[in-house]
Order: C-alpha cells, then structure tokens, then sequence
C-alpha cells in the first residue's frame, strides 16, 4: 500500500521540469550533510524553492535544514508554510542553493524516525523526500538531473533508486521519481545479482538472524517469479534496502515503502526472513496490481479488497507455481488466513464501518486484506474446477492487464465481474455487496478443495494473558493476575518479580509466552499460551503429502 505524504499549498510561479538540475552531496561540518543545487530559475523572475516536508506519518523534515543559502537571489519566507522559500532574481538566471542537513535526533532510528533523514559516521539513509530542495515542479514532463556523491570516506557504498555504485549519476525521470525514491550509502553491504538482463540490488547492514545471500537469493526469487507471471520486464533494475532499527529488545516492528524502482525495508534485526520477504513480495506485485491494471474509483478502500486481498493471495500463489514456496508452507498459510478471519472481532463490519475505521484500528485494516485473500482462493479454486484446469483466477489478472493497454481503464467492481462472469458462471456482485459492503460471513462453498483436502472444524481460543500487561511492565512485577488464567495455571503469581521475558505477541492466543520470575529465593520458567476457549469454530484444510499433485494442479490448474 502507498503512502501518502502531506500535501502543501504554493505560491509564486513554478519552474516547469524541462531544465537540469545538478545536485552535489559531501560531509558538511559538524556532523551534516552538506547539498549543492544548481539550476535555472523562472522566466517571470520568481521561483518558489520547496523543502523537505513529509511522508507518511512524518512530518517536518524541513527542520532539518541549516544554512540554506541562494547565490544571485533573495530569499523571502512563504506566507503559505515554513516548507517554502520565495526567490527573487534575474529572469533565467542560474541559482545555486546551498544547505546543511541534520538529522532530528542523535543516533540510530527507531520505527517512530524511519521516515527522517539518517546519517552517521558510518551510513547514511534517506527518502528523497527528506532530503532534496528543490524548485516547485508542475507536471509530468522528464527533467535531467545529476548526482555526484564527493569526499566520502574510502569504501563508502552508493545505492539508490537510480543506480548504485557510482560517484557520478546522470539520468532523466520525471521530478516526483526523484523525491520517490531512497538513498543510501556507508557500510551497507552491497548484493548485486542479475536478473532478466538487468539486475537486482540488496542493500543491508546490521546483524540479522539470517545470512545476506540468503535473503537476497529470496527477493531475487520473488522479482523474477513475479515478473515472469506477468511477462513484463520492462524495469530492469530494482533495489531492496534494509535499515535495521533500534528498539527495546523485547519488541519487535516491521514496515517498509515502495518506492522508484525500490523498496526500503526497516524493521528490528529479530525479525524473521520469511516476514521481511513477505513484506517485499507483497509491494513488488503492487507495481501491477493496479497501476498497470486500471485507476481505482475513489474512495478507493471500497477496492481494497481487490488491490490488497488479491495481492495477499496471488504473492503465496506465484511462489506456490516457481517452487518458491512449499505445499505445505502454501496451505499453513491459507489456514492462518482463515484462522484470522473467522476469530476477528471486526470481521462482520460492514463497508461504511471498515472506511471509517481503517486508518484508526488494525484489526478493521485488516478486514480488506483477509476477505480479498478468501474470495481470491474460493474464486480461483471454483475457475479451475468449471474450466478443468484451464483457467485460472490468474487469467483475470492477466486480461484487467490487457484491457488497460491505453492505461486510461477504471478498475471497479464491475470490471472485475465482467472478466470473472464467464469463468464462474454467475456473477461475483452479490458476493461483493453481502461480504464486502455488507459485512456478512464468508461461507465456504461445498466444493471448494473437497476432492483433494479436507475442512475440519477448529475450536476457537481468543487471546487472554491472564494479567495487566502495561502495570506487569512498568513495575516489573506480576499484576492484575486472573485466578482461572493459563498463566495462573502455569505457576505464575501476584506480585511475583519479572527477571526477563521473551517478545509477547500481543492480541495472538497462538504464541507460547515465556518469563523468568522470582520463586522464593530461585529463579523460574514460566511458559503458557495466552489463550481462552470462546466455543466457537473455524475451518481449517487438511491434506495428504501423498495427494501433492492433485491438490497442486487444483491450485494451480492443468499445467501445474
């Protein structure tokens, strides 16, 4: 999913991107990042200069800026916002701008700075929004620009989303690429790979749970599978960065953007590599789904179900056909998101309800995403049963692509329905409005997968630590503790004092947790899942290794 960053209001007249412009970056004093620009100004004389502003939830990267200094101009401050200068100068003059970049706060960042612009002795790591002033742009047109990265320190790497390994970079993109990009240099460790005549770029520093080469032979992985399902390789190169953030050694947190030809990863370095390639994988596929598929009707949640459910699936689905992923890891998966659905307490919002809330709760967020991901596999499970393996939910994919050629299509409900409609039979409309809008169950069709795999009733735990987990934390001791709790039942104790304690999975009822508390005057393990039985149920797949093939060509269709 895109992030959007804070839109602003401008004055003055805008420089239309049809010149150069020439950025040369160095060590400044003291600890900054020093920045020459050098391009033309305006015809009319005045030039609005616009500087860092935001992304995401961050904001005010402009205080970032020191000694912003303009030869052959005055610089005026904006009525409109503190991210503007106003420069007043000779018509088409050549204006040089020169600043110093700082970061907000000392040290390495934490998830609340992921977004700032980072740079220590030994690396740096920055969006483009966060680091480049430049002129206010209008339009879409290509500009020149050049990058020269100087008097960096012996060995110092380069990789960004216009290339790596070059002091010097030239190339033409429209503006807003360069600002949609990211930035980094230092110690990261550098992976190069080819890939589809062009090549692949894995960034990272920092000391992970797994090795370099493993992780970037899974991201080549999923770039080439993801590429060969759609057939295009019309963008050669591709860049991963992974900027390792500090954190307290109990918690955990993963995040990442896609942007210009990349995705910068960041997350705590006890993270899991399956997570951080899920996370890669899954914004990869967004380059299609739906830019190159058709423009989303606003407000575009109501297609949420479609741009990130169907992303969720087809992720796990074109893994499942290149071998990237295990029958088994294949169906776990299916039964997690299944699992997750049916014990979600907002799994009955309706549409309204998920639109107003998605921004504000996770388990709303996640609404669009599990019920996509459901409709995808029943919808693609019954495609390949009418058309005996013929069709797929992947020929769907594949014609909303042709069909959008002009790249002037709208991607809505009933685009998808018309192309589903003769591979199913019927209509998806009334699966959409009593799901989607409405709110109502998934119901698994009596056919779905019953001739290779088996749906069983799982009983249902909801999560239950079984004590104040925000006072535990903050005295250190045992507190609030439920007598009828597993935790009770394990051992633990009010007022018992916390020696240590593994990450807690806050909100899974399926992850053990595990303290070291104070007995007497010893030391004691406590290990218990955090669960509570409801009575409910929910469905579950079961198979047989030795069934392998069926169920895969049921998956996949014939040539599977």
């Amino acid at each position: 999913m895109s992030l959007a960053y804070l839109a602003i209001a401008f004055v003055g007249q805008s420089a239309a991107p049809t010149d150069s412009y020439e950025y040369t970056v160095r060590p400044g004093p003291n600890g900054a990042l020093h920045v020459r620009l050098a391009f033309r100004g305006s015809a009319s004389g005045k030039t609005v200069l616009e500087l860092p502003d935001g992304y995401g939830d961050a904001q005010e990267f402009y205080k970032g800026i020191q000694r912003l200094e303009v030869g052959e101009a005055k610089v005026e401050s904006s009525p409109q916002t503190p991210a503007q200068r106003v420069l007043v100068h000779a018509p088409k003059a050549q204006l040089v701008v020169e600043y110093d970049l700082v970061q907000s706060a000392p040290g390495d960042p934490d998830a609340a700075a992921r977004y700032q612009f980072t740079y220590q002795p030994t690396y740096l790591h920055s969006l483009g929004y966060a680091m480049w002033v430049h002129p206010k742009w209008t339009g879409t047109s290509k500009a020149q620009f050049t990058i020269r990265w100087e008097a960096f320190p012996t060995g110092w790497q380069i990789a960004n989303s216009h290339g790596e390994g070059k002091a010097v970079q030239s190339f033409r993109c429209p503006p807003d690429e360069l600002l949609h990009g990211i930035y980094v240099g230092g110690d990261f460790r550098i992976h190069r790979l080819p890939s589809n005549g062009g090549t692949i770029i894995v960034a990272t520093r920092g000391q992970w749970g797994f090795s370099d080469p493993d992780f970037a032979t899974r991201i080549r992985k999923t770039i080439e599978a993801t590429r060969k399902f759609w057939n295009d390789y019309s963008a050669p190169y591709y860049l991963v960065s992974i900027l390792p953030l500090k954190t307290d050694p109990n918690s955990s947190t993963l995040g990442g953007t896609g942007l210009t030809n990349s995705f910068s990863l960041m997350g705590t370095t006890n993270m899991d590599i399956d997570s951080m390639t899920n996370i890669v994988s899954h914004d990869y596929f967004h380059n299609w789904n739906t830019p190159k598929l058709g423009t989303l009707p606003e407000p575009q949640i109501e297609m949420y179900w479609f741009s990130e459910g169907f992303t969720d699936f087809f992720c796990r689905w074109i893994a499942l056909k290149e071998g990237n992923l295990s029958l088994s890891a294949y169906m776990h998966g299916w039964n997690d998101f299944a699992k997750s659905y049916y014990l979600s307490p907002k799994k009955n919002l309706n549409g309204a309800q998920v639109e107003k809330d998605f921004w504000e709760d996770y388990e709303t967020q996640r609404q669009p995403y599990l019920r996509g991901y459901l409709l995808a596999s029943i919808w693609n499970d019954e495609i390949v049963r009418r058309t005996n393996g013929a069709q797929n939910l992947g020929s769907v994919m594949l014609r909303l692509r042709d069909r959008n050629a002009n790249g002037q299509a709208r991607l809505d409900v009933g685009a998808v329905d018309r192309l589903m409609k003769p591979l199913l039979g019927r209509s998806i409309l009334p699966e959409i409005q009593s799901i989607i809008r409405d709110g109502k169950n998934i119901v698994l069709p009596q056919t779905f997968q019953l001739s290779v795999a088996k749906i069983t009733r799982s009983p249902a735990n909801r999560y239950d630590l079984g004590f104040d987990f925000a006072a535990t934390k903050k005295d250190k001791k045992i507190s609030g503790l439920d007598p009828n709790s597993n935790a009770y039942a394990a051992g633990l104790r009010e007022g018992q004092v916390v020696v240590s304690r593994k990450p807690i999975w806050v909100g899974n009822p399926d992850k053990e947790v595990e303290l070291m508390v104070e007995v007497g005057t010893e030391q004691k393990t406590i290990k218990f899942f955090p669960a509570k039985p409801t009575g409910e149920f929910y469905p579950q797949l079961q198979w047989n290794e030795s069934d392998k093939q069926k169920i895969l060509r049921r998956i996949l269709g014939s040539k599977a």
